[in-house]
């Protein structure tokens, strides 16, 4: 989760790699697995929500270090589609209408010297 030593060590980064968790759709998952009297995966998606930040607050701390580039990674759950990632994203172009990036395998960002530029590229299918 955010907190006062990450926000310290991003400061004026260029980039900043952050996990996120789209608690929005975590807790629906939990109200499903109650539903279904899965107790088990409900306790699960009750406290995977205290230790990962969600994708506005991960933006908000972005923002706060004046980070150029924010990479959301370790997504849960996972977005299997570009629809799926809008849900994912909800709320965050509020807080930060750009410079932000939802990672996925294959994601090379370059800082070429003497360029203000962040360049991405993807160097496997996606």
């Amino acid at each position: 989760v955010a907190s006062d030593n990450l926000l310290a060590a991003a400061k004026d980064a260029d980039v900043l790699f952050h996990e996120a968790l789209a608690r929005h759709i975590v807790k629906q998952m939990e109200a499903t697995a109650k539903t279904l009297e899965n107790a088990q995966l409900a306790k699960i998606m009750f406290d995977i929500q205290d230790y990962h930040a969600s994708p506005v607050e991960a933006a908000e701390l972005a923002n706060q270090a004046g980070v150029r580039e924010l990479v959301l990674y370790h997504l849960v759950p996972a977005p299997p589609n570009r629809i799926a990632e809008r849900v994912f994203m909800r709320g965050v172009k509020d807080v930060r209408a750009s410079g932000v990036t939802l990672g996925y395998d294959g994601l090379v960002l370059t800082l070429p010297i003497k360029y203000t530029e962040i360049k991405q590229q993807c160097l496997s299918s996606r």
